[in-house]
Order: structure tokens, then sequence, then C-alpha cells
């Protein structure tokens, strides 16, 4: 009985059934559904994953900035042009409330000892806007502080400091450094 045709097994027909359904499906998507209409929306969270996206076929653009690595650094270019100095107004002044010299100061035009541990430096120009930075000499156990604005007589180019002793708390006469980043 060579010539007679077997029926198919139950197995193979639902196998057939699954087969028509997955190729229909993919018929109506491919010539129904318009071009670009299954975006980020109707993905579900993780279906995308590292096995399913070909190697090398994404972009930088595609990436938090975080994701992707630095880039090798390029050649070191040309030497550019020094900077102007941090400071131009700046002077060492000693206990009495002479200025150190030669070179001990710049932009400064007078300074004062107007009291135990209290000078008036007046620099070249305003210092209003200016970090003012005090800083006690070598060896001196005092604490220097600047202010710019502690009476409405004091004028715009001038800083008042004063030392205190550390161990006594109170005025006390000692070398320091001063200097006014604008």
């Amino acid at each position: 009985m060579a010539g007679r045709i077997r029926r198919p097994s139950p197995a193979m027909i639902v196998a057939c059934i699954a087969l028509a359904v997955a190729l229909g499906g993919v018929g109506y998507a491919a010539t129904v559904l318009p071009a670009n209409s299954v975006g980020a929306l109707q993905l579900k969270p993780n279906a995308v994953n590292s096995s399913k996206v070909l190697n090398g076929s994404l972009l930088r653009a595609d990436f938090k900035a975080s994701q992707v690595p630095a880039s090798p650094a390029g050649a070191a270019g040309p030497k550019g042009d020094p900077g102007a100095p941090a400071t131009a107004l700046w002077a060492i002044v000693h206990a009495d409330g002479s200025i150190d010299s030669p070179g001990g100061s710049a932009g400064v035009t007078a300074n004062f000892k107007t009291g135990t541990g209290e000078y008036r430096i007046q620099f070249t120009r305003s210092v209003a806007s200016c970090a003012i930075v005090v800083t006690p000499a070598l060896g001196m156990r005092t604490v220097a502080a600047a202010n710019q604005k502690l009476s409405e007589s004091l004028a715009e180019t001038d800083v008042l400091v004063t030392e205190v002793d550390v161990d006594k708390g109170q005025g006390a006469d000692g070398g320091f450094y001063i200097a006014a980043f604008c």
C-alpha cells in the first residue's frame, strides 16, 4: 500500500496551525501596521537587552553621558601665554606697622599702626569686592583678621587688621602678611 497517504497526527496539525498563525502575524504587521508605529511605549521593560542588539550598531547618541567611557586623550596643544599674577595687592607688615623693604609690598600706598594689634592698610585701588587674606608672620602666636567696613569713615581702599594673642586673648602687636585677591 505504497500509494496511500497517511493521515497527519494531531501534533502535526497543531504545529501547522501554530506556523500559520505565526507567519500570519508577521505578514499582518508587515502589511497593515504603519512604519515606526511600534516604539518605546509598546515595549515591555527589559524587552531589549544586549543579546538582542547587534554589536557595533548603536551610536554614542543612543547612550546617557555617564554610560559612555571617555575617549583617549588627544595630543597636547601649544603652550599658552603666562597669565596675570593672582594678586598685585599685598604687603609684609612688621609689628611696628612698617612695611618690609625692599620689595615688601605691591599696590599699598600707606599703612598706619592705630593701636595695640590694630593696623590700617591703604591700597592703591578699591578692595571693596576683593577677598582679603591676612596671615600672621612665622613664629607669631596671633590670629589676624581683616575688616573692610568697620566704620563709615573707612574708604574702599582701606582695610583694618586686628591681631589677637591666642594665649592671652587680647590685642597683640605682631607682623603679618596681607593680600587682596580681586
